[in-house]
């Protein structure tokens, strides 16, 4: 009796576990649609209830698919995940139709002797589509990413963040980098090749982060030799991406040191490109003989607003010998061409920078020399400010 009741035991759990098997690893249906992208690529969009996958493919991987293919389709895409089956009507190689995915029990055997024995079919399902292998998988395994999720391993298909990738990276001193980081090294392009170009100049054990952002802005090691030439030699990577960040080019600093100024500091390049200090901007206001003014100074200019056609504004008016800093200082306090002129058709001529900067101060505005002249007669510009001063109001 207790021979026959193991013996119906073993047959029930048996019977249990392919049921679960079953289950886990059940076929799954939906629609495709195909279009032709070209000689070597077509288009595939898998959609179910809530899902949808598009990716463009070899149409040599499409088993019994044709780019010249008319009528009805019956092709296949086989990987060692599963098979799915396409069935449908195509028109010149394009076309939609309902698909199967049957998992193969094969790969789910060896995936799990690699260290993933719980493959659901939407993982299989997945993985099929990526491409997602056991030499793949063993490959990783071997560097040291063992029994990972299973989205960081379409990630790392998807991106091919693959051993060989990894290999390369370790041997330039990136150990242990996360599945996250060496997919982002991936998607930017931080490559083997990319880091021995910056360690022949200079630039040694770059962070991974840095190494991400150098490649985001565009930094290129032809760009820091270019950059070195000119003068600026082993700059910081946050120097370089910042230079980057504000578009300074090798070709930006030439056109600088052929309007005289050279030998800037990075800082001062930097602040002279956010500020929009060109050499246009230099060459118009040296021709208004504005002529080898500070790096500083230009740069304040342009923040308040002091350009070639305000300077000669005023130069109409008379005002031929502004320095710098007034003119700084006629932006900041609002002195305007039209202020000056309402000034003059009030019958005040010659009125001083000072003067006109100080009226601006103390709020003497046209209408109140014209309500205080008609109350006490022709007051002085010196007289006005004063009044102000001293809080008479109009």
């Amino acid at each position: 009796m207790k021979i026959r009741a193991s013996l119906l035991f073993a047959i029930c759990f048996a019977g249990l576990l392919s049921l679960v098997n079953a289950q886990q690893h059940a076929t799954i249906e939906g629609n495709w649609k195909i279009e032709y992208k070209g000689e070597d690529r077509v288009q595939l969009n898998l959609d179910r209830t809530g899902d949808h996958n598009g990716f463009g493919i070899d149409p040599n991987e499409l088993r019994g698919y044709s780019i010249h293919q008319s009528g009805t389709a019956h092709f296949e895409m086989d990987r060692e995940a599963g098979t799915l089956s396409f069935e449908g009507n195509l028109k010149n190689g394009e076309g939609s139709g309902s698909f199967r995915f049957q998992p193969k029990d094969s790969f789910v055997s060896r995936m799990a002797n690699l260290g993933y024995p719980s493959l659901q079919s939407e993982d299989l399902y997945e993985m099929a589509i990526v491409d997602v292998n056991t030499s793949f998988v063993d490959g990783l395994n071997r560097v040291g990413y063992s029994k990972l999720p299973i989205d960081n391993l379409m990630e790392m298909k998807i991106h091919g963040a693959s051993a060989d990738f990894i290999q390369k990276m370790q041997a330039e001193g990136y150990n242990h980098l996360t599945p996250d980081k060496l997919v982002e090294m991936r998607i930017h392009g931080v490559t083997p090749e990319f880091i021995q170009e910056l360690k022949k100049r200079g630039y040694n054990n770059v962070s991974a982060d840095k190494l991400v952002e150098m490649k985001i802005h565009g930094i290129t090691p032809d760009w820091i030799d270019e950059l070195n030439q000119g003068g600026y030699k082993t700059l910081s990577v946050d120097t370089l991406v910042e230079m980057k960040i504000h578009g300074i080019s090798p070709d930006w600093i030439s056109d600088l040191e052929k309007s005289g100024y050279s030998k800037l500091s990075t800082e001062e390049l930097v602040n002279m490109k956010i500020h929009g200090v060109s050499p246009d901007f230099i060459h118009d206001m040296s021709d208004l003989g504005y002529k080898n003014i500070s790096a500083d100074n230009l740069v304040e200019m342009r923040i308040h607003g002091v350009s070639p056609d305000f300077v000669k504004q005023f130069k109409d008016l008379g005002y031929r010998d502004i320095s710098a800093d007034e003119l700084v200082e006629m932006r900041i306090h609002g002195v305007s061409p039209d202020f000056v002129k309402q000034i003059n058709d009030l019958g005040y001529h010659d009125v001083t920078i000072d003067e006109l900067v100080d009226m601006k101060i103390h709020g003497v505005s046209p209408d109140f020399i014209k309500h205080a002249n008609a109350r006490i007669g022709n007051l002085s510009i010196k007289q006005l400010i004063d009044m102000k001063i001293h809080g008479y109001d109009e």
